[in-house]
């Protein structure tokens, strides 16, 4: 008679459990018995898988109370404080206004990444620069083609301010840009010893005790004088231009304003013919009855700012230059063109950037209505 297989277990060992809990019972049998005189806090500091909890609770780790300081780690604190700055936009470009002999400049370019002045052709011609040194320099533009420098002229004086500074320009053969016809490299900021303020829009050259402060925001012009203080003459009146500007001084007398909250910063003598176009406002004299002095330059209506615009206005910044007709432009002068999509308030506008769609918050005053060309 055969006997009836019995397959075997693959892993046997798993099979033995049961004996494994007959040894353990009988172990904890035998360890309940035991008494031993050993103090109870010194045991639990000696057995090595509870340490870590027990002690901090016989610390008292774990119980918060006032005044107590909780050290975080670098991730904790990353996520607890958030000190991120706020993103700002492209200022824009830095230009300053100079004089080259006879020659003025209104916008000469500023560029940190130009390690040369350089100079079309074009003007070093106007100006009647003879003195140009050969040069075997090659210069690789922005599109990876290389042209020759035509020549180097050397302590060229450009003016900017009251000061002059000599430098060194590579003449190039090249179209002579509308906007920027000469570009500045580190070389002549390094001479006026530039310091620029991206932030604010700040270039200031120092010349020995004395700065020259230019902003980008505003339009080329020559740098801002510094305040001079009021001088106390009875002779001194209001004047009003036949401009918009006189208009809105106008319309500030006659509000609720007073005048004497305003810090006048220069006045105006008259003499005994007015000049053309600007008259004394003899009603607003009466009024008052004293002799008013000239509000300060800086001041402004703040209803004019957004007055003339409304939603979908194409309009470009303030600080553009006008192309004279009948001059050839490049695609890099035209005006970025903007889309006003709401009037905020009396001072700003939201606009809109056809290429990309990007939103924008400015005052009115930074932007003008666009004229195709």
């Amino acid at each position: 008679m055969l006997e009836t297989y019995q397959p075997k277990a693959p892993f046997p060992q798993r099979l033995r459990g049961g004996e494994k809990g007959k040894t353990y019972s009988r172990f904890l049998e035998t360890f309940k018995s035991l008494h031993i005189n050993i103090p109870f806090l010194e045991i639990l500091q000696q057995m090595p898988t509870h340490i870590k909890y027990l002690k901090e609770l016989l610390r008292k780790k774990r119980v918060l109370k006032g005044g107590q300081t909780v050290i975080m780690n670098k991730e904790c604190s990353a996520l607890i404080k958030k000190d991120i700055v706020s993103k700002k936009i492209d200022p824009g470009s830095f230009h300053i206004p100079c004089i080259i002999g006879e020659t003025k400049i209104d916008r000469g370019f500023c560029d940190l990444g130009a390690s040369i002045n350089v100079m079309p052709l074009t003007l070093m011609k106007r100006l009647q620069l003879n003195e140009v040194r050969s040069t075997d320099v090659i210069i690789q533009l922005a599109d990876k083609t290389q042209k020759q420098a035509e020549g180097v002229v050397e302590n060229v004086l450009v003016k900017v301010g009251n000061y002059f500074f000599p430098t060194d320009f590579v003449i190039l053969d090249m179209e002579e840009s509308y906007l920027h016809p000469i570009i500045l490299g580190r070389p002549f900021l390094a001479t006026a010893r530039a310091l620029i303020d991206v932030e604010q829009g700040e270039l200031i050259l120092r010349i020995h005790d004395e700065q020259l402060i230019f902003n980008v925001f505003k339009p080329a012009s020559e740098p801002e004088p510094e305040p001079e203080k009021p001088k106390d003459d009875s002779s001194h009146l209001c004047l009003e231009e036949s401009n918009p500007a006189a208009e809105t001084l106008k319309q500030s007398l006659e509000g609720k304003q007073e005048l004497q909250e305003l810090k006048p910063q220069e006045s105006i003598e008259t003499d005994q013919k007015d000049p053309p176009g600007i008259r004394v406002n003899e009603e607003i004299l009466k009024r008052k009855g004293r002799i008013l002095k000239k509000l300060p330059r800086g001041w402004r209506n703040k209803k004019i700012p957004t007055e003339g615009f409304s939603p979908g206005d194409k309009v470009i910044s303030s600080h553009y230059l006008p192309i004279p007709p009948g001059l050839k432009t490049i695609p890099s002068q035209l005006p970025q063109v903007f889309t006003i999509r709401k009037v905020l308030s009396m001072e700003h506008l939201e606009i809109m950037k056809e290429s990309n769609e990007d939103v924008f918050i400015v005052r009115g005053e930074d932007i003008k209505h666009y004229n195709p060309p």
